[in-house]
């Protein structure tokens, strides 16, 4: 039953329960808070095992290097920024990962000529990991070189 003052009303002489105002809103206020905090929150669901996780920013920072030429390294900051040398010249840049594939967008490089040196580093485009291996793309999705953590 509900707790309220009971009023009897003039015309059809009936009792009736009155409801306080402050009551009813504040049974309101408490259905919205439990509402709030249980039933509109999303459920955290791990993601299926048949899918294949995706690396994240977080799987490219470091310091990777090249075996050629053996002075050729890729820095990846957890920033994004993106620092380097490609044996001849720096290598500058910020990346973000979409869809699991660092993309590098070319900062300001140093463009030296050097003889004899191959400076497929300063090329990049995008790159894939795996494992302690970061395979280097160019532009146009071609395979350009490997880098090993390091």
């Amino acid at each position: 039953m509900t707790r309220g003052t009971q009023i009897r009303c003039p015309r059809s002489g009936r009792q009736r329960h009155r409801v306080s105002v402050a009551r009813g809103a504040g049974a309101l206020l408490l259905g919205a808070v439990v509402l709030l905090f249980t039933g509109c929150t999303p459920a955290n669901t791990p993601p299926s095992s048949t899918e294949p996780q995706q690396p994240e920013l977080s799987a490219f920072v470091g310091h990777w290097v090249a075996t050629s030429p053996t002075t050729a390294f890729l820095r990846v900051a957890s920033d994004g920024s993106v620092t380097g040398h490609d044996g001849c010249n720096a290598v500058t840049g910020s990346a973000t990962v979409v869809g699991g594939v660092l993309q590098v967008s070319r900062g300001l490089d140093t463009l030296k000529a050097c003889t004899g040196v191959d400076t497929w580093l300063s090329k990049i485009g995008t790159a894939r990991v795996s494992g302690d291996t970061l395979t280097v793309y160019d532009s146009t999705d071609s395979v350009i070189g490997t880098l090993r953590r390091g």
